[in-house]
């Protein structure tokens, strides 16, 4: 993966496989927690002092703010290239390659549980809050902050669980990070109606969990592809990851609408997160399905 000691390089290139990588990897990942978090926290305050107007251009203030911090970061970075080398291709090196493609199924499903728990959480928290008796629009306010903190949680858990698979393996924790997820997508939208003590205890721990196996995937695969092969892998994962996590919100939508009678609002929330485990099991079966870690 290039030469080590060059800390200057971009993404994983300087980090040694089953070191540090996972803990790399699960702190690049733990930025982007904390930046949905900042969202839903900028957004919640934004809200009271210029309604939705506000809230859309204090947040689109954020990729403005990543340019900026790119180019600094970036101005010393190596531009590294890896050459192809004859050989089977793009197909032998990741369509034909079990373990890349065990992963990368699992990543399809791990997104279609982790961004469809995220897009509907908000509205469903704000729901156990309005049954709970407070006004509508605070329910909302309250929702959005009490779900920046299920983010600030994924921001801990990418940072901690890279490193912890660095440790014990990638696939222990795979297993555990998503069988833990499924039961949480089993049982969350069950609770309307529960105290919201209860409630935000579960959804800490299932945002936790959706959002563990994120950069133990993301490091297993780059394990499991050759650099030369990695970008062009990746691209093909994220295709696949962030379309079942387009369409995910779109069937937890339709299971809602048919959970519930019409023209009322819904109380049953039950079904549309069992949607969302189904997602969750595939993704436990895909880890596994995977070889047991060799010892470091």
């Amino acid at each position: 993966m290039g030469h080590v000691g060059d800390r200057r390089r971009l993404g994983i290139d300087g980090f040694p496989t089953r070191l540090r990588r996972g803990a790399a990897v699960g702190w690049l990942l733990a930025s982007s927690s904390l930046g949905y978090a900042l969202s839903l926290l900028v957004s919640g305050a934004a809200l009271p002092w210029g309604g939705y107007r506000l809230a859309f251009a204090a947040t689109a203030a954020g990729p403005v703010i990543a340019v900026v911090l790119a180019w600094v970061a970036l101005r010393g970075t190596a531009n590294v290239v890896h050459p192809r080398a004859e050989g089977p291709g793009f197909g032998g090196e990741v369509l034909r390659n079990r373990s890349a493609m065990r992963l990368m199924l699992g990543y399809t499903f791990h997104s279609w549980e982790l961004l469809g728990m995220w897009a509907w959480t908000p509205a469903f928290v704000a729901a156990c809050l309005a049954v709970s008796g407070i006004a509508s629009v605070q329910a909302v306010e309250i929702g959005s902050y009490l779900t920046a903190t299920f983010h600030l949680t994924g921001l801990v858990v990418s940072s901690t669980m890279g490193w912890l698979s660095d440790r014990i393996g990638r696939r222990s924790v795979l297993l555990a990070m998503a069988l833990t997820s499924t039961l949480c997508s089993f049982v969350f939208g069950w609770l309307v109606g529960w105290p919201v003590a209860l409630v935000f205890a579960v959804g800490a721990i299932y945002g936790f969990t959706a959002l563990g196996d994120s950069p133990v995937l993301s490091t297993a695969f780059t394990e499991a592809v050759r650099p030369s092969y990695l970008g062009s892998g990746l691209a093909l994962r994220s295709l696949l990851g962030f379309g079942a996590g387009a369409i995910a919100p779109l069937v937890f939508g339709r299971v809602l609408d048919l959970s519930n009678p019409p023209g009322v609002t819904p109380t049953t929330w039950g079904w549309a997160f069992v949607s969302l485990g189904l997602g969750g099991a595939a993704a436990t079966w895909c880890a596994w399905g995977l070889v047991r870690d060799r010892q470091h």
